[in-house]
């Protein structure tokens, strides 16, 4: 029994056809270990679940924003949020309501 090895976010599923099947699995990473850039992989036909090992791909862990906080001009105090894009966002008025402050600048 030949194994299928596919690594995809999706779970693969048998398409039969009349000269050969396929085996679809959304957007498919690598076959056999190999880079692959397709969705679907042709296979002899008759092929089974049980020949096709389907390994999903391992996640990064997503990388929480920084917080800080800082004190306004009147003496309120602030959150600064940096996001893992670099992108920051404030807590104060001035930022909810312009989506730019001050405060953002400041370190």
């Amino acid at each position: 029994m030949t194994m299928l090895r596919i690594k995809s976010s999706l779970n693969p599923a048998i398409f039969r056809g009349t000269k050969y099947d396929r085996i679809v699995a959304g957007s498919i990473q690598e076959v056999n270990g190999k880079p692959w850039k397709h969705a679907y992989v042709a296979v002899k036909k008759g092929i089974t679940f049980d020949q096709i090992e389907w390994v999903r791909p391992t996640l990064p862990k997503p990388v929480q924003p920084t917080v800080r906080q800082v004190q306004g001009s009147k003496g309120n105090w602030y959150t600064i949020r940096t996001l893992p894009n670099g992108r920051q966002e404030c807590s104060c008025p001035g930022y909810q309501y312009r989506r730019f402050c001050k405060h953002t600048g400041a370190k």
